[in-house]
């Protein structure tokens, strides 16, 4: 029983925000509601049955009588003459019928007390309604329990407590706070059955071994919290796999790829880079995504010479590359070019193979698999990103057949879609002063 508990609970810390969107959902359409709803003000009663006359004298001091009298006057309370002559005597323009409605009277079992609920629309014409009808209610309990030669009835009417002020109420008769938070409870029920639903249904991989299991290849680690330059006993040992797994011990090319659009590629890549630059080792971080400005989460901005201006030869590696807090970094630059094609592949390759002498390890972002292949044996081991919750396993089956044959699986689960996007890669890319 634990287990699905825990489960469950993991499922609605991930997805908080379907929780929060669920109550304020719910506020929002009862607030509606509220607003275009016309008012409904309740005043409530309590009357005793009082049995002054000779029925007083029985032995139970006309206890029976009086309590099975209360129900006899709680059903009379719903008498549609009763309510005319309350309309004659407010002048209200409803229906005897319509004001019958709005009153409602119930006699608690065993009890010669009646409660009595008076609905109207606003809180003075409640409190009027109930003070009139009580007193034709009394007069008719009068006249119906009157003996000839008596001078007081067997029974009569009693307000027995002071009544309320009048409140507002909405739906089988809650008053508006009580609505609101019933409609808070019902919000956070739906947002947590719709966040386990989604969770039911969704294919994104949560695990680790899952990831490498359906890859079908190694795994250096996860990811759990924090930048790659808080060297935790976590980023040690992803750092001792990742190197374990170069040709050369100390320097290499690693070439980050992502399952598909998002923050994958470049977050996984940022770790790394600031996790080899903490270790002590030159490092050079590269974007090599060639996509739209919108789309890269690095520093790239255009306009400024990157990669692609070193590749054609209009600029130099030392003149491109800039200094940061995870080491040095380089652009995408002003000139992407071609790299698809045979002469754009070789110009890549050899700007990476000049890269590798200038520095003990270049990371490159690349989330391209087009563009990982065009780098072809100059990378030394390939990285996989794999991002929690969001990398789908029907994703991680369509691109581990094209993946190059050294390449390994990064697991990052420090950010989830339901979660606040993650700004510190951004921040981290940010030239030294």
């Amino acid at each position: 029983m634990t287990g699905p508990i825990t489960e469950y609970g993991r499922v609605l810390r991930g997805r908080w925000r379907w929780l929060v969107w669920g109550t304020l959902i719910a506020l929002g359409a009862t607030t509606l509601l509220l607003l275009i709803r016309p008012p409904l003000y309740r005043y409530e009663a309590t009357v005793f049955v009082r049995t002054p006359g000779d029925v007083s004298r029985v032995l139970d001091g006309g206890d029976s009588y009086a309590r099975g009298r209360a129900g006899t006057y709680a059903a009379l309370a719903r008498s549609d003459d009763l309510a005319a002559r309350v309309i004659a005597d407010l002048g209200l323009d409803v229906t005897p019928a319509e004001l019958s409605t709005r009153v409602a009277a119930v006699n608690p079992s065993g009890t010669a007390l009646i409660g009595f609920e008076f609905g109207a629309r606003s809180p003075g014409e409640a409190e009027q309604i109930a003070t009139v009808f009580l007193a034709e209610l009394a007069s008719t309990v009068r006249t119906l329990e009157s003996v000839p030669g008596s001078l007081v009835p067997r029974a009569e009417l009693v307000v027995v407590d002071t009544p309320a002020p009048a409140v507002r109420v909405v739906a089988l008769g809650a008053t508006v706070p009580v609505t609101l938070l019933a409609a808070t409870l019902a919000g956070l029920v739906l947002g947590a059955t719709a966040a386990a639903l989604r969770s039911l249904f969704d294919r994104s991989i949560r695990d680790p071994l899952d990831a490498a299991r359906i890859s079908g290849l190694p795994l250096i680690g996860s990811i759990r919290s924090g930048p790659g330059d808080a060297l935790t006993a976590e980023v040690q040992a992803v750092l001792h796999r990742l190197l374990a797994a170069l040709p050369q011990p100390g320097h290499g090319v690693i070439t980050v790829i992502g399952t598909g659009p998002g923050p994958a590629t470049s977050d996984s890549a940022v770790f790394l880079a600031s996790a080899l630059t903490a270790h002590g080792d030159s490092v050079l971080l590269v974007d090599l995504d060639f996509r739209s400005a919108d789309s890269t989460r690095l520093l790239s901005e255009r306009g400024v010479p990157g990669i692609s201006d070193v590749t054609c030869g209009d600029t130099t590696a030392s003149s491109a590359a800039v200094r940061t807090r995870v080491g040095d970094f380089m652009g995408v630059g002003t000139a992407p070019g071609d790299l698809g094609g045979p002469a754009g592949s070789a110009a890549l390759r050899r700007t990476v193979h000049d890269l590798r002498e200038l520095y003990s390890f270049v990371v490159l972002a690349c989330p391209s698999v087009t563009t990982a292949a065009a780098i072809g044996a100059e990378s030394d081991v390939a990285v996989l990103a794999v991002r929690e919750n969001a990398t789908t396993e029907e994703e991680l089956r369509q691109i581990s057949p094209l993946l190059p044959a050294n390449t390994v699986v990064l697991f990052d689960a420090r950010i989830r879609p339901d979660s606040p996007r993650n700004s510190e890669p951004d921040r981290q890319i940010e030239a030294a002063e």
